[in-house]
């Protein structure tokens, strides 16, 4: 991780969790501001707070499982094999994807998993019409 990605996270962490701070404390304001009006308004406001700052917490938590998952991408098709990324016949590459598919079962699955990765290929490779060995 660069020093630059370091800091922006840090950043980021950091503004999450003063907006989830705020949040909370804004729901105590209303919740003391009903205890003494008794006003609906100010019931409905203490709930909301706590859930906008749950999702603000949501929200980091899902936009960094999606950069991690861009990265992984952008590092895999950097060091793709050329011949895969420039051939015209797309069967030598969804060949060499399955293989690929399954060596990720593998590596990231259970013991199952590059059984039910081969399984769930070799029924697409039917339904195209196209023999699973080819």
């Amino acid at each position: 991780m660069t020093a630059g990605r370091l800091i922006r996270r840090l950043l980021v962490v950091a503004l999450v969790a003063a907006f989830v701070v705020v949040c909370l404390r804004l729901g105590w304001w209303q919740w003391q501001r009903f205890g003494l009006t008794g006003s609906a308004q100010n019931l409905g406001y203490t709930l909301q707070w706590p859930v906008f700052a749950l999702f603000a917490v949501i929200m980091w938590w899902r936009l960094s499982k999606l950069e991690a998952k861009r990265r992984l991408t952008e590092a895999s098709a950097e060091t793709a094999p050329v011949e895969t990324r420039e051939t015209d016949d797309p069967a030598p590459r969804a060949d060499r994807a399955g293989n690929e598919a399954v060596e990720v079962a593998k590596r990231f699955g259970t013991a199952e998993s590059p059984a039910f990765v081969n399984g769930i290929l070799d029924r697409i490779a039917g339904l195209l019409g196209r023999s699973p060995e080819s």
